[in-house]
This record gives C-alpha cells, sequence and structure tokens, in this order.
C-alpha cells in the first residue's frame, strides 16, 4: 500500500489542506486525490487572491510517495487497549 505527502522542500514542511503546510501535515492512500488536492487549492486561491499558488511554488513543491509494507507486529485488542496493564485489562473488561 502507497501513501503520499505534499512536502514544500523550502521550509521542509507538508499540506495540510486549505493551502497551509504544517510540519506533520496530511496523508491520501489515492494518488488521484493528491491531484485533486492540488487543483481544489489552485482554483480556491485563484478565486480568493487572483495568484495561483501552484504556478509558483510548483519548483518548491514535491510529492513524496512512501510504501507501507506488512505489520511488524500484532496485537489483541484487549493488550493493545491496556498496555498489558492487567488493572486498565479489568476495567476495560467491567464497563
Amino acid at each position: 500500500m502507497k501513501i503520499y505527502r505534499i512536502k514544500n522542500i523550502k521550509d521542509n514542511t507538508y499540506f495540510s489542506g486549505g493551502g497551509d503546510f504544517t510540519p506533520r501535515g496530511k496523508i491520501w492512500f489515492v494518488k488521484a486525490h493528491v491531484i485533486n488536492a492540488l487543483n481544489s487549492l489552485n482554483r480556491t486561491n485563484q478565486k480568493k487572491s487572483k495568484r495561483n499558488l501552484l504556478k509558483e511554488n510548483i519548483n518548491n513543491w514535491v510529492i513524496e510517495e512512501y510504501e507501507l509494507t506488512n505489520p511488524k507486529k500484532t496485537y489483541d485488542v484487549l493488550s493493545f487497549m491496556s498496555d498489558g496493564d492487567p488493572k486498565k485489562e479489568y476495567d476495560i473488561l467491567s464497563k
């Protein structure tokens, strides 16, 4: 499975939606959704500010693609929620 992020290489931030870039940003699971986000950002900013942010920043933005592999570890739900603490397990089960 692949995931995608839009990175601003000038300041090492990631697109988080609405034209904002943050240290963490947003991820997408479908390539077409990344393209839609860029097109949407482009249309939104053209209407509001008469600027074309995509054209202005196209050399500063890159798309990072990550490959997710098989899980390294699996947990049963109770252990995951309780971190192995018997008291937390009891509290979860007694609700």
